[in-house]
């Protein structure tokens, strides 16, 4: 599952899925300035970008790979 949150306001969403026999389920819609800047306060409040990537659990057979990139300013 992949969300990518661009400042111009487009959120993309992408998931791979069997769902009616589809293998990429893709949407694109554009938020508010209100939800943007939303999201921005919860990222920050949230203390992830704090974090130190180092901890981030390796790939493995079962939860397969995670990851996360927020990119906050320039």
């Amino acid at each position: 599952m992949e969300f990518e949150l661009q400042p111009s306001g487009m959120l993309r969403y992408a998931n791979n899925s069997n769902y009616k026999d589809e293998s990429m389920i893709r949407k694109k819609v554009y938020v508010s300035d209100c939800v943007m800047n939303e999201i921005e306060q919860i990222v920050e409040e949230s203390g992830i970008l704090e974090q130190d990537d180092a901890l981030w659990p390796e790939p493995d057979r079962r939860e397969g790979m995670q990851e996360l990139e927020i990119v906050c300013g320039r």
